[in-house]
């Protein structure tokens, strides 16, 4: 049995979604069948967020990630899950059922490939409710959350962990989501290393790939920071003026002719205001 409710790990402002009325067809299983309607319509409470207050439209096709096994209504909320899933998702279970979903906080990665915060709540005027939500200071993907609801009002909500009565063909949906977005998360490591260690700050940017440097060997432009020399060295311009930073940690400007330029993946240079400082930023191929 899942927790009636999980602490939220980190507080975020609210975002106000506008969802698109876009879906996926219902997977069908022998004993799993598509969602039918458990109570009617939906319930609206006068308390619900914002998020929640969005209509509910008619929909043709019903979310996958809500499937009917006997008389309870499973669903399922994965990292891998766009915006309209979400919204596909909500509104399945509010025109089926008696239940309202309500999003407080939805938050995505840098490169909008998973969700890594995200509050969710379902309740009904006269029934049982409760909540979730998951996210952590790692800025890593959730945790896969779901429950189930019944026209009698009981429902469960949480992780989905120790979900042993979950329909089959739902739970192999959410290992095929976690999977893929472990492969994504795999792909971009050092897009997401650098995302996580670069110096941000008010001022001008510029960002460089190793690549490039390596393919212009002797090619000048200040905006760079650092260009190969003759004698295929990584070479500073002004580096006394500079601030030089390796993968995140600062160093002194003579350790940088060490590096082979084929260890360098990505430059940044920011400038930064109003100290007027300028920071070279080194990534290195991980």
């Amino acid at each position: 049995m899942m927790n009636q409710a999980a602490k939220s790990r980190r507080s975020w402002a609210v975002y106000a979604l506008l969802f698109a009325v876009t879906g996926l067809v219902t997977t069908v299983a022998a004993v799993e069948k598509p969602v039918e309607g458990l109570a009617g319509k939906s319930v609206i409470s006068e308390n619900e967020s914002e998020v929640s207050k969005l209509p509910v439209a008619e929909i043709e096709k019903k979310s996958r990630y809500v499937v009917q096994k006997g008389d309870s209504l499973y669903w399922a909320i994965t990292p891998k899950m766009s915006f309209n899933e979400l919204t596909k998702l909500k509104q399945t279970i509010e025109k089926l059922t008696q239940y309202t979903v309500g999003f407080t906080q939805i938050k995505f990665d840098p490169f909008q490939l998973y969700i890594d915060i995200i509050d969710v709540s379902v309740y009904a005027k006269s029934g049982g409710s409760g909540s979730t939500s998951d996210g952590d200071e790692n800025d890593g993907p959730i945790k896969s959350i779901g429950g189930y609801l019944t026209h009698k009002g009981d429902l469960s909500i949480g992780e989905l962990d120790d979900q042993d009565n979950m329909p089959a063909v739902l739970k192999q949906l959410v290992e095929n989501d976690e999977k893929a977005v472990a492969k994504l998360i795999a792909e971009k490591r050092i897009d997401y290393f650098i995302e996580k260690n670069k110096k941000n700050g008010a001022g001008g940017n510029a960002t460089l790939k190793g690549q490039w440097l390596r393919d212009n060997p002797g090619r000048k432009n200040e905006n760079f920071g650092v260009f190969i020399n003759t004698e295929n060295r990584l070479q500073f311009y002004d580096p006394e003026k500079v601030t030089v930073m390796i993968d995140g940690k600062e160093v002194k400007a003579e350790q940088v002719t060490s590096l082979n330029p084929k260890q360098l993946h990505t430059v940044i240079v920011m400038d930064s205001y109003p100290d007027r400082k300028r920071y070279v930023q080194l990534f290195l191929n991980q």
